[in-house]
């Protein structure tokens, strides 16, 4: 498994799987607490332009402005 990349096999062994069990109202925490997940997006295909190849999970990084950067 690359650093930054898994096949879906690896996501399903170590994500789907261990979740499955789980009642849906489940909550999930990303990162710690400050991602929210934003999208699916294919990045890439296969020969026969339906099955995707790549597909990158998007987030959202959560953060509160504590300094106006326009305020002296």
């Amino acid at each position: 498994m690359a650093d930054k990349t898994m096949t879906v096999a690896d996501f399903r062994r170590l994500i789907c799987n261990p979740i499955s069990h789980l009642p849906d109202d489940t909550e999930i925490v990303f990162g710690q607490g400050d991602l929210r997940f934003y999208r699916l997006k294919n990045r890439g295909y296969l020969a026969d332009d339906q099955t995707p190849s790549l597909v990158q999970i998007e987030f959202n990084e959560l953060y509160e402005l504590t300094l106006d950067p326009d305020q002296e």
